[in-house]
């Protein structure tokens, strides 16, 4: 992908290629054939999550909404990723829907699968 997005020549000719085909010369109508540069690919890493997004987590879990029962379904919600059963509890416009769109999903999982680990424990 970031070979792809950093690509300076003809985005559809290398897609092509990619994929075994050759279009034997440019497009002519992708972004780098009307002459637009490939964007910086952002070298930063994302901010870390912290106490924060803890505390949005368990205003989160204190909800008890049946459709983000698991940290994945969690996830997929506070980046702003929809899924059926989110979609059926009408949660999409929730206040709190992509509240972490900015953080990696992987980032966002993680943490949440960190904090399920650290709530079950007092569970009974």
């Amino acid at each position: 992908m970031l070979s792809f997005a950093t690509h300076d020549g003809c985005l559809t000719r290398y897609l092509l290629r990619y994929f075994g085909e050759d279009l034997g010369a440019d497009c002519g109508h992708c972004a780098r054939c009307a002459g637009e540069p490939p964007a910086p690919v952002p070298t930063s890493p994302a901010p870390a999550l912290g106490d924060r997004e803890a505390e949005i987590v368990r205003s989160l879990r204190a909800e008890g909404h049946d459709a983000l029962a698991t940290p994945r379904q969690t996830a997929r919600f506070l980046c702003g990723i929809t899924s059926p059963s989110a979609s059926r509890a009408r949660l999409s416009r929730h206040e709190l829907f992509g509240v972490l769109a900015h953080a990696p999903f992987r980032d966002v999982l993680a943490f949440l699968e960190r904090q399920s680990t650290r709530a079950t424990p007092g569970q009974a």
